[in-house]
C-alpha cells in the first residue's frame, strides 16, 4: 500500500492516491475531514501479481473477456506498474480564462509497452506497441460549489496496423448502507442484465424505463445509449436521502477527438458472489457500488497513430 503517489488541492485540502499498481487511485478524500469516497477492500493482498480490488482500475485492452477469452479479465493495465511522468511535478493551475473551474492540481503516470512484465504474453496484443497517459485531476467548481475528481485516459497506437480494443473505468464508490442508495439518470438506455442474460445476447437487451437503480441483490447491468440518451454518461449516486451527499458521474469518449458513445456498468456482487471473490470481504457487498463508464459494446478499431480517449469527472458537494 505504500507504493502509492499523493495528490493534494492546495486550498481545499481534498485528497487522492494513486497506486502504481496499475495506477489505481485507491483513495479519495473531497475535504480533510471527509470519508473516503472510494471504496477499497480490507482483504487486498496488495501484492505486484493482484489487481487492486477497489479503487478505479483501469481496465484495457479490454473488458472482462469479451473480446479475448486467453486475456486476463479486464485486460493488462490495471495489473502493472506505472510510471511518474519523467519530471512531473503535481501541477497547479488557477484558471483566468474558465472561472467556474478556479484552480486545480493534477499529476499524470505513464506506461508502455516496454513497462509491460505480466499478463499480455502469449494475447492477441503480445508486442504491441503504444502510449498510454493516465491523468488524476482534483479541481474546484466554484459556480455549483463542489470538487470535481477527474481521471482521464489516453492510448496512442504505435502500430502501423490497426488493433482492436474496449475499456473501462471501474470506480468502486464507498456507501454507508446499501439499502438507501440510488443511481439514477439511466431511464431510456438499453439494459443487457448478465444475470439473465450471461451471453449478453443484444436481442435480450431491453429498455430501462424506471428511473432508479437500487441494489437488492446481486447486480451486473450494462446500460447502452440510445439516440435518445445520447453518448455520454450522466448519471447521480444518491448515497443517503440527503441531497448534499450526491455524487455526480459525468463521462465522454473519443477516438481522434471524434465522439464514440459510452456504455457504463452497474455492480454489487451481494451475498454469494463476496464468499466466492479473491481479495473481497464477506460482508463487504453493503457498502460499495460500481459505477463503471467504458467503450464495451464490442470491439472498437484504433487505427495506427490514433488515441482513444475515455474521461471522468466524479463531483461531491463541498
Amino acid at each position: 500500500m505504500e507504493n502509492t503517489h499523493t495528490l493534494t488541492h492546495p486550498s481545499t485540502g481534498a485528497q487522492a492516491k494513486i497506486n502504481f499498481q496499475g495506477a489505481t487511485l485507491t483513495s479519495f478524500l473531497p475535504t480533510p475531514t471527509s470519508p473516503d469516497l472510494i471504496f477499497v477492500s480490507k482483504n487486498n493482498s496488495w501484492a505486484d501479481e493482484d489487481a487492486i480490488r477497489g479503487g478505479i482500475p483501469v481496465c484495457f485492452p479490454q473488458f472482462g473477456t469479451e473480446l479475448w477469452g486467453e486475456m486476463k479479465q479486464h485486460g493488462f493495465f490495471r495489473s502493472n506498474l506505472w510510471r511518474l511522468r519523467s519530471g512531473n511535478q503535481d501541477d497547479h493551475k488557477k484558471s483566468e480564462n474558465c472561472p467556474k473551474l478556479c484552480d486545480s492540481v493534477s499529476c499524470t503516470f505513464v506506461l508502455t509497452h516496454k513497462d509491460i512484465v505480466r499478463d499480455c504474453a502469449g494475447t492477441m496484443w503480445d508486442g504491441t506497441r503504444f502510449t498510454a497517459a493516465y491523468t488524476v485531476t482534483i479541481s474546484t467548481n466554484v459556480e455549483t460549489k463542489k470538487i470535481v475528481l477527474s481521471t482521464n485516459l489516453d492510448v496512442k497506437n504505435d502500430n502501423e496496423i490497426c488493433v482492436t480494443f474496449s475499456n473501462l473505468l471501474h470506480t468502486y464508490y464507498s456507501i454507508g448502507d446499501y439499502r438507501n442508495i440510488r443511481v439514477k439518470g439511466l431511464e431510456g438506455y438499453r439494459c443487457t442484465d448478465t444475470m439473465k442474460n450471461p451471453t449478453r445476447d443484444e436481442d435480450k437487451t431491453f429498455l430501462w424505463e424506471t428511473s432508479d437503480v437500487v441494489v437488492d441483490g446481486e447486480i451486473d447491468r450494462i446500460y447502452h445509449p440510445t439516440d435518445e440518451t445520447g453518448g455520454c454518461i450522466d448519471v447521480v449516486l444518491k448515497r443517503t436521502e440527503e441531497e448534499k451527499d450526491n455524487v455526480r458521474v459525468f463521462a465522454s469518449g473519443s477516438v481522434e477527438g471524434v465522439r464514440k458513445d459510452l456504455s457504463v456498468v452497474v455492480w454489487n456482487p451481494w451475498i454469494e458472489k463476496s464468499k466466492r471473490m479473491s481479495n473481497f470481504g464477506n460482508e463487504e457487498f453493503k457498502n460499495m457500488i460500481c459505477i463503471e463508464p467504458g467503450i464495451i459494446r464490442g470491439g472498437c478499431e484504433l487505427q495506427p497513430g490514433s488515441t482513444v480517449s475515455l474521461c471522468q469527472s466524479i463531483e461531491v458537494r463541498l
